[in-house]
């Protein structure tokens, strides 16, 4: 009876340790399986390095308001000198992660839609953010492209929620 004691309690440790181990890897991997090859902090350290020297007195501008479920987010205002593509990301914990669309705005002053690859989800946080169209070519690759960055060298992110429809556009006279 003596020896059954330490094998049973052995056995219930290596259980113990094999769910935490199997809990860890699997908190890691909810973790990362969101993520991008590069990361907005990644680009805005780019984006410095790149910038041309008539950004010295020049704010760029993003202005996106609340949307509605959809897979279409209209931009109100894009306001930058040369043309910029804003791309639409999902929230991953309080910040940018995925690219969910991207589109290209003409120079200065500009209006316009950005198609998604998904409907975004009533109740959520998006992330609409400015790039250089770094390459001149009029092709996004969020891997490549530099974020705006404003005069306090942050790169432009305008957060916007999704609301439902029942919010907007109803009548409530």
């Amino acid at each position: 009876m003596e020896d059954q004691a330490p094998k049973q309690s052995r056995a219930v440790l290596w259980w113990v340790v094999f769910l935490l181990v199997f809990i860890i890897v699997l908190a890691v991997w909810l973790i990362w399986r969101d993520r991008e090859p590069t990361t907005i902090d990644n680009l805005a350290a780019v984006g410095q390095v790149g910038q041309g020297s008539s950004q010295s007195d020049f704010e760029p501008q993003l202005l996106v308001n609340d949307q509605v479920p959809g897979d279409v987010v209209y931009i109100t205002n894009v306001l930058v000198d040369g043309g910029a593509w804003v791309a639409i990301h999902r929230n991953r914990t309080g910040r940018p992660g995925a690219v969910l669309g991207a589109g290209y705005f003409d120079d200065r002053v500009s209006t316009g839609a950005v198609d998604l690859s998904e409907p975004t989800a009533g109740g959520a946080t998006y992330y609409a953010v400015l790039y250089h169209d770094t390459g001149n070519d009029q092709r996004f690759n969020n891997a490549t492209e530099a974020p705006w960055l404003n005069q306090a060298g942050q790169a432009v992110i305008v957060p916007f929620q999704i609301t439902g429809a029942s919010d907007l556009g109803e009548d409530k006279g």
